[in-house]
């Protein structure tokens, strides 16, 4: 399941998703709250508690301290220029198993 924080999340149209996510558009299971003066770390959290969700991760090309706090433990960080390439995806792939391995101990 995927839920979108990115400061576009509120400007795209269903369509929008389609193009941008192809066949895995329906995944897509909300966005995260606009929380004036939040940082997005925030906004994430709030969703996290209001869905009931026990185990996530995050995702993001934009990791400012504005947005997050200093390593933040459940922030996967990626490069704005290449996004999830073959080698970030390696890299979420470990990083997915490393944190499901310490919730589940």
């Amino acid at each position: 399941m995927v839920v979108i924080s990115s400061d576009w999340r509120e400007e795209l149209t269903d369509r929008d998703y389609i193009q941008l996510f192809g066949q895995y558009h329906s995944r897509i299971i909300g966005i995260t709250p606009r929380i004036k003066f939040a940082r997005r770390e925030i906004e994430i959290l709030q969703y996290v508690k209001n869905a009931q969700i026990s185990q996530f991760i995050a995702i993001d090309d934009d990791c400012r301290d504005e947005l997050f706090s200093y390593k933040c433990p459940w922030l996967f960080k990626t490069d704005f220029n290449n996004g999830l390439d073959l080698l970030a995806t390696e890299k979420l792939l470990q990083f997915i198993n490393d944190k499901l391995i310490k919730i589940e101990s």
